[in-house]
């Protein structure tokens, strides 16, 4: 199955647009009315921070069933260094220490 939808219920040019409701004002009202019209969005906000539970769970009330939402998460890139934790202990091997001495000086 393919489903359409745009990338955001809030995107400014979808809200400047006037394809809302003139009572849509809200993300809330945004979100409701996008559901109704639209099986599927993309929520890059979560790109930038994990939502609560709490948001989730509304965002979840607000929309139909069967309703899909995409999230976008940034994974931070971590193959060149070695886990947050060993680094805390002091637990880095000599491979680690020049790896990363390298990357301190640019090379």
């Amino acid at each position: 199955m393919i489903k359409t939808g745009i990338s955001a219920w809030t995107e400014k040019t979808l809200v400047e647009s006037g394809w809302y409701p003139m009572g849509a004002r809200s993300a809330e009202a945004r979100l409701r009315y996008y559901a109704s019209r639209f099986p599927i969005v993309e929520n890059d906000g979560t790109y930038y921070a994990l939502p609560s539970a709490r948001q989730a769970e509304l965002w979840s009330e607000r929309t139909p069933d069967g309703f899909t939402m995409n999230v976008k998460r940034r994974l931070p890139c971590q193959r060149a260094l070695p886990p947050r934790d060993a680094v805390d202990r002091g637990e880095l091997n000599a491979k680690s220490q020049r790896r990363r001495g390298a990357k301190r000086r640019g090379e």
